[in-house]
């Protein structure tokens, strides 16, 4: 399908935002190819008619998530919105904690806030029921409030003896939960197979909890009482941080439930008995197990600005060839191999279409084949940094941000994600 050129003129509105803009005589579009009218605006990365901005009165204002409620105003007019499963634009992401909190807040905030709206999911004219049912905050209402719950109902029966749910026996239990729990699981797999992980995105999820929480509450109560605030990027994350506050909950959470376990596994101590135990010990288990997840991410280690792009294509350090396996506006990964040695950190590289330029070997890594993930190659992996400037460095950004490599989504790696968590467990990190 040939490609549908978007001219810079008064007959397009489009939203740009820091690093993320495009230049006017770049940007593209093709026909959508989807038939879905409950797709909202994603901000920066979203381009809509000037007349159907013109229609609305301009971008409201209303909302702290302003895109949210343009598409919703639009869709109050009779417009249509279009989801375009095609990379063309790149955003920076929150590069820290604080900044991941910011924004997390100011979407689900922004969202109950549409409930209060003439123009909302609730009152607004010219919606269809399935518009309605899709643009309800329900993921922000409901999300957080069911995993606080899940870390709670065991330990209440632990402490207490109260039960969940109505329990006859573990066979009940058993043909009711077990296809439900296993229903979700399986499609969670399936709507993004590459994407979901069962522990380790419940264990985002819960670690989010203790702060998104009382926000919902307050959104709920007060949903205009917090002013905007502007998620901080471009600063990226050279420092340690610690969020003692997610952590306290975290480590409070694990002791009760560990002493829970600890005081019924003794006769003499423990108040709990029935089927229902074995039931509130695998649980419990499970949830510590989250939480020590979760734990993992209070600690926050240092991260470059720039995002590294995966590729495969030669190079030349210091006279010895070798292939370039990731490179970013200021870090360059080269693949050489393990019989190379280098007199000094201070070596020249040569990357196709530049001339040599000075870079500084940070540091070199080795795969063997009988421990590298799929694609390594027995070699030597220089980490090489600089520091480009003026018409070099203009060319790398046009030579990453606009050919193939802007386009490759990569995949979550499995393996990759959770030999990371192991290493973090003992305070270091893995990268390519």
């Amino acid at each position: 399908m040939s490609s549908t050129s978007i001219r810079c003129n008064q007959t397009w509105a489009w939203r740009t935002s820091g690093r993320t803009s495009s230049a006017c005589s770049s940007m593209r579009s093709r026909p959508a190819e989807t038939p879905g009218t409950s797709v909202s605006a994603a901000g920066h990365a979203s381009i809509a008619r000037r007349k159907a901005v013109d229609a609305i009165g301009g971008f409201p204002t209303e909302s702290i998530t302003e895109d949210l409620l343009t598409t919703l105003s639009m869709l109050n007019k009779g417009y249509k919105t279009r989801y375009l499963n095609e990379r063309l634009s790149m955003g920076l992401a929150a590069e820290n904690l604080t900044g991941y909190f910011v924004q997390r807040e100011r979407w689900c905030q922004g969202g109950i806030q549409t409930l209060y709206l003439y123009n909302g999911p609730l009152r607004g004219p010219g919606l269809t029921l399935f518009q309605r049912i899709m643009f309800l905050p329900a993921s922000w209402l409901v999300q957080y409030l069911v995993r606080f719950m899940i870390l709670f109902v065991p330990i209440v029966y632990l402490w207490f003896g109260l039960l969940p749910l109505y329990f006859t026996d573990i066979a009940d239990y058993v043909s009711h939960q077990v296809p439900l729990l296993a229903a979700y699981f399986l499609l969670m797999l399936w709507i993004t197979p590459t994407r979901y992980l069962p522990v380790v995105s419940s264990a985002v999820g819960t670690f989010a909890t203790f702060r998104m929480l009382p926000t919902v509450v307050s959104s709920l109560v007060r949903p205009f009482g917090k002013p905007f605030r502007v998620t901080p990027k471009g600063s990226g994350n050279e420092l340690n941080q610690f969020d003692r506050y997610s952590f306290a909950w975290i480590a409070s959470l694990i002791a009760i439930t560990v002493l829970g376990l600890l005081v019924n596994v003794v006769p003499e101590t423990s108040h709990v008995q029935g089927q229902f135990s074995p039931v509130a010990a695998w649980w419990s288990g499970i949830n510590i197990v989250v939480l020590l997840i979760a734990s993992l991410i209070c600690f926050e280690k240092p991260r470059r600005l720039f995002h590294a792009f995966k590729l495969d294509e030669p190079a030349v350090v210091d006279d010895v060839p070798g292939q370039v396996v990731s490179l970013a506006l200021d870090k360059a990964v080269v693949a050489v191999p393990t019989t190379v040695r280098f007199q000094s950190k201070s070596v020249m590289l040569k990357l196709p279409g530049f001339a040599p330029f000075k870079a500084e070997l940070g540091q070199v890594t080795q795969r063997r084949k009988s421990v590298s993930r799929s694609g390594d190659k027995q070699a030597y992996y220089l980490h090489l940094y600089f520091e480009l400037s003026g018409s070099a460095r203009d060319r790398l950004i046009v030579k990453l941000y606009t050919g193939q490599y802007s386009r490759d989504i990569r995949d979550i790696d499995k393996v990759a994600v959770s030999l990371n968590l192991l290493l973090r467990s003992f305070g270091r990190t893995r990268t390519l």
